[in-house]
């Protein structure tokens, strides 16, 4: 089993790339626009939800629900689908802001999809295109910028692994658009069959800034990132919530992670969030320690099974470690 220990001394690749003023310029640019998801639109949700007997909100559940349906059509890479999703990505480089990045508008467009099915059907996303609208001048295994990423939805769009063009994504298993991030990642160009494909796939996005409204957006159906040095351990107490760690580097510096906040649950009256790992080994995924790899935790909705990747922490603790966060409405909210 790896522990924290284990991680500080032999760390992995690293992904997320903090930048304040970066993340204040891109926030302030979509509260000037005036037209993305908002605080207002989304505040009180999560007390709505409770307030109407639901407690456990995972977004995953919408994905697997999707991908029941449309399994024969299902538009995806060579990703194996484990436990009814998409398999959690094992990054061996700093991609997790593109792979955290690709999970979020996904999940956010089952979601819609199942629950109003007045968006396009869903197609896989691939991770190319939120690593590359994140890299902005960094070289190396360096990771990506969440905010320009997030900008770059907005008004780019997201990447379908079926977007054409001289890369036949949807021909390819993760590890093969991995190496391709990594032969590009120090020029990245977006080709204009990606941007083409792009285009119709804009994504409304909204920055929470503190824990009610995280839960607030997951509640709504909103994916939201996380970057942070915190991270949540792969083994849990018996109520399958893990416990808090700062990442870091070989010189013992806080390191960054990107990860993808997917549900929120109360237990006891408390909230409690859920996220899905991309992490180098699948040993590091939350579960990692657990037949599976899926943790079993406890709600006032009695216990849930979490699905692989996925991993449960209590929010106060997690927002106080101040992540940067972003929300993701469906592929095409804003198109």
């Amino acid at each position: 089993m790896t522990d924290a220990y284990d991680i500080i001394k032999n760390p992995p690749p690293m992904g997320y790339v903090d930048c304040p003023k970066a993340r204040a310029d891109v926030a302030s640019a979509f509260a000037a626009a005036g037209v993305d998801i908002s605080g207002k639109s989304v505040q009180g949700e999560f007390q709505r939800q409770i307030a109407q007997g639901n407690c456990y909100i995972n977004l995953h559940d919408y994905e697997a629900d999707f991908i029941s349906r449309q399994m024969q059509t299902l538009v995806k890479s060579h990703r194996n689908i484990i436990g009814g999703v998409l398999q959690p990505f094992s990054q061996r480089t700093g991609i997790c802001n593109g792979c955290s990045h690709s999970t979020a508008p996904w999940l956010s467009w089952c979601y819609r999809f199942v629950n109003s099915g007045d968006c396009a059907v869903p197609r896989e996303v691939t991770f190319l295109g939120g690593y590359f609208l994140g890299r902005q001048g960094l070289s190396g295994d360096s990771g990506a910028y969440p905010n320009y990423t997030a900008k770059g939805y907005h008004d780019i769009g997201v990447l379908p692994v079926d977007c054409g063009g001289k890369y036949d994504f949807a021909n390819m298993t993760p590890e093969q658009q991995e190496s391709i991030c990594e032969a590009l990642r120090d020029n990245p160009v977006l080709l204009k069959e990606w941007v083409a494909a792009m285009h119709p796939l804009k994504s409304r996005v909204f920055s929470p800034q503190d824990g009610n409204l995280v839960a607030d957006c997951l509640a709504s159906g909103y994916a939201v990132t996380f970057g942070s040095s915190a991270q949540i351990n792969n083994a849990p107490n018996p109520g399958g919530v893990s416990s808090l760690y700062v990442l870091r580097d070989a010189w013992g510096r806080p390191a960054g992670h990107e990860t993808c906040g997917s549900g929120v649950y109360t237990y006891r009256g408390e909230v409690f969030g859920m996220k899905t790992e991309s992490w180098y080994g699948a040993n590091y995924y939350p579960g990692g320690a657990f037949p599976e790899h899926r943790i079993t935790v406890q709600t006032d909705a009695g216990p849930k099974l979490l699905y692989p990747g996925q991993g449960a922490f209590k929010l106060s603790d997690w927002m106080s470690y101040k992540p940067e966060c972003w929300a993701y409405a469906w592929p095409g909210s804003a198109a």
